[in-house]
């Protein structure tokens, strides 16, 4: 206890003059945690897809497809330019070479029109890719989309 008097004492020393720290002060400095950063964003919704859990149960899932201009946008890629990659990591059994930056919202139960507990989903992805992907009518493009945020649910939540 001693020591961790003498180490704030030096603390506030250091503040006012650059003092070495002592290895035990290192080592405590360096297993504080660092805080976390994150920004709050209030998504805005564009479209819903309806699917069922892969398990015995068959619970409906719905996964809300939603825009904020604080998710990072993709480099931009042709619909044939990412199916041409889509195909080649499939026949190579490999990850696809492009990434679509996605925001997943914790995992929430809601009841259905039928009054059943369902799993809902909020997947927010930049708004200036999204809206070109709907304007465009680029099927191919949303449908990876979707595919990218189901396995990052299954990866976030089994």
């Amino acid at each position: 206890m001693e020591e961790l008097y003498k180490i704030g004492e030096r603390s506030q020393q250091a503040q006012e003059h650059e003092v070495e720290m002592s290895d035990f002060e290192k080592k405590l400095n360096f297993t504080q945690k660092q805080q976390e950063e994150f920004t709050e964003i209030i998504p805005t919704p564009l479209f819903c897809i309806k699917t069922k859990h892969l398990k015995p149960d068959a619970m409906k899932v719905f996964l809300n497809i939603c825009y904020d201009e604080a998710v990072p946008k993709p480099p931009p890629i042709s619909e044939t330019e990412l199916q041409r990659r889509v195909e080649e990591a499939e026949q190579e059994n490999l990850t696809v070479a492009y990434r679509v930056p996605i925001s997943l919202g914790e995992k929430r139960v809601e009841k259905d029109n039928k009054r059943n507990d369902c799993d809902v989903f909020d997947i927010v992805v930049n708004k200036d890719y999204l809206l070109q992907l709907q304007e465009e009518s680029a099927t191919y493009q949303i449908g990876f989309l979707i595919s990218v945020a189901i396995q990052g649910i299954e990866e976030k939540y089994g």
